[in-house]
Formats: C-alpha cells, structure tokens, sequence
C-alpha cells in the first residue's frame, strides 16, 4: 500500500507545483496587462536644430518650427528717413510669426519681445505677443534741433533703458500652435549694432522645441537628458534672406564696439541672396 501510494503523492506534488506556476503567471499577466492599460503620462521630446545664419543691415532669416508647419521671420532693416528736410538714419530687428493662428507668438513685455536669459522656463506662465514684436531698434539725429535725439529702443537693444545698443547673446520664447496643442521653444539669436553705421548684424545659432503639447521648455535647452547632447540633424530648412537696402545709412556713432569676428565653421545652412 504504501509503495502504491508513493506515485500518487509525487504526481499530486507535480500537479501543485504546476498549478501554483501557472497562477503566478497569470497573475503577472494580467498584472502587466493592467499597467499598460493605464494612461502613462507622454514623455518629453526636445528637438535641437543648431544654425549658423546672419544677416547684416537689411534681410530676413525665417525660422521653421516643427517641421516647417509654423515660422518666425526675423527681420533686420536699414534705412535712411527725414526730419525736418534733413536726413537720418535708423535701423531695427523685428519678430512675427508668419502665421494668424491665435496661439502663436514670441514672448514678450508689451509689444517688445523679450531677451531670455539660459534657463528660464518657457510655458504658459510667459506672456506673448501674437503680432510683429520689436526686438531692436535705433535712430540717430546727428542734425539741428528738433532733429538731435536718438532714440534707442528694445530689450536687444539695452534691456530697454534708451541707452546706445549694445551686442546682446540671448534667447527668444515661442509659443505655437499645432493639432489643437501649445507647444513651446526658444531661437538663440545675438543682435549687434554695427560700429560705424546704423545698422545691425543678426545671428540665428539655433533653436529648440518641445513636441509635447503644454511641456514647458528651458531657454537653451538641446534634449530631454540635460546631460546628453542629441546628434546634430545633417540638414535644416532655414533661409536668411539678405535685402538691397533703399539707401545706405552712414551717420557715425560713438561709444560701439566692433562686431566679433566669427571663429564658427561655415554655416551648415544655405544663405540666399536675393538680387539687388
């Protein structure tokens, strides 16, 4: 009886050991079914695209942003004017989505476009300018009276104190909209007066993108990880259209530093000239 009743209890163990098996995996399973029936929360995704554009006195430089869908002109212009029949210079960079759709704009303090410091936040909180916004601007009256004042205006242009422009390496914000989402970045520009005209050099170095709709995004920031730094893109579709100026402003200023010499590699990006 009890040789006989040995192969029972070992095939019951079996059948125990089995069973117990088969329910802790069906456990996991619908364990794993379960969490991937949940809503996980999107996962950040910054895109970079470095640049290496400039104009200088008159042109545009169109900035695309997600893919080309929405973009920012950014417009330097030259050009001589008159006051009381004597001639003056004045010069100014302006930025404007080249788009109506309400959502889109470049963050700003008025009608002035912000200078953005590495690191701030860009989200909801910024307030922004859905319309062309100043970034820069001066006009020199080296005549008589009424015709001696300068003006110097923006907050690319001295933080918007009315003192002589100076070289000015920050980021603008942006804001635009795409299938029913907000989404957030920023271009890295500096804006230079030229030492000895009215006029100014405008550097595009790059700019970035959250693609998840309402994920804020650091001015200056290139990926997800802060500490990895993503491959450059072999190509971006980014035009600086230089413009013939109508005349050629040459009233002298003082108190200006020269304009840096670029020591960057040549512009991954393609410069088109437009005739003159």
């Amino acid at each position: 009886m009890n040789l006989s009743s040995r192969p029972r209890k070992a095939a019951s163990r079996r059948f125990g050991l089995v069973h117990r098996r088969l329910h802790r995996f069906a456990m996991a399973t619908i364990l794993a079914v379960g969490l991937l029936a949940l809503p996980w929360p999107a996962q950040a995704k910054v895109v970079y695209v470095p640049a290496n554009v400039t104009v200088s006195g008159n042109g545009t430089i169109t900035l695309p942003v997600n893919g080309g869908t929405v973009a920012f002109d950014i417009q330097a212009v030259a050009k001589s004017t008159t006051c009381e029949n004597f001639q003056v210079s004045e010069a100014s960079v302006t930025v404007a989505p080249n788009t109506v759709d309400a959502g889109t704009g470049v963050a700003a303090v008025g009608e002035d476009a912000s200078a953005l410091s590495a690191g701030t936040l860009i989200d909801s909180s910024q307030n922004f300018y859905q319309a062309q916004a100043l970034m820069a601007s001066e006009l020199i009256e080296n005549e008589p009276p009424p015709c001696d004042t300068s003006h110097y205006d923006g907050y690319w242009c001295d933080d918007d104190l009315g003192h002589l422009c100076t070289s000015v390496d920050r980021y603008l914000g942006l804001e635009f909209e795409f299938k029913g989402g907000t989404h957030y970045g920023w271009a890295h520009m500096i804006i230079t007066p030229d030492a000895h005209s009215v006029m100014f050099v405008v550097q595009l170095e790059g700019f970035a993108y959250e693609t998840v709709p309402g994920q804020g995004i650091k001015a200056g920031q290139k990926s997800d990880d802060p500490l990895v730094s993503p491959d450059p893109p072999n190509s971006a579709n980014i035009s600086a259209s230089p413009t013939a100026s109508s005349a050629s402003p040459s009233e002298s200023k003082t108190s200006k530093t020269s304009s840096p010499t670029s020591t960057r590699p040549s512009p991954i990006l393609r410069l088109i000239r437009t005739p003159a």
